[in-house]
């Protein structure tokens, strides 16, 4: 029986065309490295924005990815960092929730070294520890 292939995309974003060359090198480097270390037996695409903000998703490769997210073509998405995706945190919570929950594909960020459903549980618990603080300290009054 043939092992099943993980399918994983590599998504790389700069803000401007100046950026372009050391930019997108320098997240491709860290990405391969990464995936090289694990060595993990996987189908790479490359998905590259150039000259798009991370402030909205009207990016060609990232629609393109998000298309082949659609069509389970796609295991797992590696960026260097979550800014490469959005610098939105409302944005990058809802498309981790609507777009990738459902398809059950990870977001994986070599800088914060998790995945991304792992750090949004971080962030809920984090947030819920804050609640409980807040609340003991009112209620100390």
């Amino acid at each position: 029986m043939e092992e099943r292939k993980m399918r994983v995309a590599i998504y790389c974003r700069v803000g401007n065309k100046e950026q372009a060359d050391e930019g997108v090198n320098n997240q491709k480097i860290t990405i391969e490295t990464y995936l090289n270390s694990k060595k993990e037996k996987c189908k790479r695409e490359y998905y590259i924005d150039i000259g798009f903000s991370g402030m909205n998703f009207n990016r060609p490769a990232f629609k393109r990815m998000i298309e082949d997210v659609n069509n389970n073509c796609i295991n797992t998405i590696y960026v260097k960092d979550l800014s490469r995706i959005s610098r939105n945190v409302i944005d990058l919570l809802n498309f981790s929730e609507y777009k990738l929950k459902p398809k059950n594909v990870k977001l994986v960020s070599i800088n914060e070294n998790d995945d991304f459903l792992n750090i949004q549980k971080k962030i809920y618990r984090d947030f819920i520890s804050k609640q409980k603080k807040m609340r003991r300290k009112c209620n100390g009054r």
